[in-house]
């Protein structure tokens, strides 16, 4: 089937196929090989974004791409990705970006090659019209949007960080009763889901919370969209949106100036290009140079492992330290926080365990892209997976685990209610 597949596709995917390995492992010997991996790896997240017969693959590869696209000036020029200095030495940045591409390689490999495009949302996940539900879930999100609004002002008016100072970590949620007011509603309700999510979008906006405003649109796109356009047509909005996001992210910035230089990556003359992949990736380097050095203990690789498991039912900071390794590492060598995928499981378990996560993301996805994707509840996890990839790929894999579990309980708890007001009379699926 795969042999078939490649003989569809154009020779540039075919090519990527095996310089990509051979890149990845010159690196091993001749660091200063890294920037071609770079370049390659760059070019590669962008053909697979723009070939994929999924849409919702072509904005995750696009996503993805900008994860290699900001280490450009450091690893051609030698423009400093952050502006900490801690633990960004050339050996461990080549490391960074040597996981990072095996990761990004496998996973979107693995997707792009499955049996079918996309993952045909409305023709697979059955929805239960119950009114109740869905005023509840619509009421939540509506609720949660409003205490997004800060006092201080917006964005673009004050200090973005005493803007987003309270972060309300529980209002992420409201993707999930997004999803459910879907779910439990039938097509006749579709236009409220659609403002009510994009009322949501329109706040994320003024107060700054990109990860928030990416993963609602991205949902909202899941539900309602991904069949209606053709990957290219996305491919050609990812690039527009992206410097869409570039200027907000540059007018919410404490200097507010908007100029070419500052829209793509800050200030060259100080030897520093400022942007959120360059901290990601500086974070992800702090870790896999504590790992490298050998200075985090055996015991606490288990520990904060597990405590990804613990977290599910509890918040992750109210863990002990020894059981959340960003606070671990934060309180002794001033960490400022999550880095990519790659970084956490890299200390967990060296290279084993970033090519297993890969393969076993890439399985996932897999099987809910192809003809026989699973069931509802397989479904509804990897649609949560799926919009929570600015989460899980650059900040803590726990996003892996946590939403989309909690997803499924508020599934089951609204099921459960659904199934009483069946009984009740009045009630039935859409």
């Amino acid at each position: 089937m795969i042999n078939l597949t490649f003989g569809k596709v154009l020779n540039p995917i075919n090519l990527f196929l095996v310089i990509i390995p051979l890149a990845i492992f010159f690196t091993f010997y001749i660091p200063s090989f890294a920037k071609y991996l770079l370049l390659i790896m760059s070019f590669y997240c962008l053909i697979i974004s723009y070939f994929s017969k999924s849409s919702i693959l072509t904005i995750s590869s696009f996503f993805i791409s900008s994860y290699f696209y900001f280490l450009i000036p450091y690893f051609f020029w030698g423009v400093d990705y952050a502006t900490r200095q801690d633990f960004q030495s050339f050996d461990l940045s080549v490391i960074t970006l040597r996981l990072n591409s095996i990761f990004s390689f496998i996973f979107l490999t693995m997707w792009f090659f499955s049996e079918s495009g996309n993952l045909n949302v409305r023709e697979r996940l059955a929805r239960f019209n119950n009114p109740i539900i869905f005023l509840i879930s619509i009421f939540i999100v509506i609720t949660f949007s409003f205490l997004m609004v800060s006092t201080e002002g917006n964005a673009f008016t004050s200090d973005y960080r005493s803007v987003t100072e309270e972060r309300y970590a529980f209002i992420d949620y409201s993707l999930v009763f997004i999803l459910m007011a879907y779910v439990f509603s039938s097509e006749k309700s579709d236009r409220v889901v659609i403002f009510v999510g994009l009322f949501y979008c329109l706040i994320c906006i003024l107060y700054g919370y990109r990860l928030r405003f990416i993963q609602m649109t991205l949902l909202i796109f899941i539900l309602f969209f991904e069949s209606r356009f053709n990957s290219k047509v996305i491919f050609k909005f990812c690039v527009v949106a992206f410097l869409a996001l570039l200027v907000v992210g540059v007018l919410r910035g404490l200097d507010k100036e908007l100029s070419l230089k500052a829209l793509f990556g800050g200030n060259y003359g100080k030897g520093v290009t400022v942007s959120n992949q360059g901290g990601v990736f500086l974070n992800a380097t702090m870790y896999i140079g504590l790992a490298e050095n050998e200075i985090i203990p055996l015991q606490t690789k288990i520990t904060t492992f597990l405590g990804n498991f613990l977290a599910i039912f509890t918040s992750h900071t109210s863990l002990p330290e020894n059981y959340n390794i960003v606070t671990f590492l934060s309180n002794r060598y001033s960490i400022p926080g999550g880095g990519l995928i790659v970084g956490y499981f890299y200390v967990w378990g060296g290279y084993v365990s970033v090519v297993t996560i890969a393969l076993a993301l890439g399985f996932c996805y897999r099987r809910a892209f192809s003809f026989n994707g699973g069931g509802t509840c397989y479904l509804i996890y990897i649609i949560v997976v799926i919009f929570m990839l600015p989460r899980w790929y650059a900040y803590n894999p726990l996003h892996l685990l946590k939403m989309p579990l909690i997803a499924l309980l508020v599934y089951g708890l609204y099921m459960l209610f659904h199934q009483i007001c069946v009984k009740g009379g009045g009630y039935k699926n859409v």
